[in-house]
């Protein structure tokens, strides 16, 4: 687990995820961003909030998952992307770009 953290740590890209998606108020394209960083144990990605409404919706907040000392640390953050893809679609402000 050590390994992954650290490999995180010394990456050279931003931690974050943009995710392509369709606002449904203004039908617009737009994109959702996570700030990623390790808690503990777990990679959180924090969507960062463009209006009130979703600063207070639960639903894409922040998205975690456990870090699996027995992937590489490109499978772990693809669980996670896969969190927060899940999370937008459960969203009742964006929609998936395809």
């Amino acid at each position: 687990m050590e390994r992954i953290k650290k490999q995180f740590s010394e990456m050279d890209l931003m931690p974050i995820f943009e995710i392509e998606v369709r606002d449904n108020k203004t039908n617009e394209i737009d994109y959702v961003i996570f700030n990623i960083e390790i808690v503990g144990d777990e990679f959180r990605a924090y969507h960062v909030p463009f209006t009130t409404e979703q600063e207070n919706s639960e639903k894409i907040a922040y998205e975690s998952v456990e870090i699996d000392p027995y992937l590489s640390l490109d499978e772990n953050l693809q669980e996670l992307f896969a969190e927060c893809n899940q999370a937008i679609y459960e969203s009742e402000f964006f929609m998936l770009r395809s």
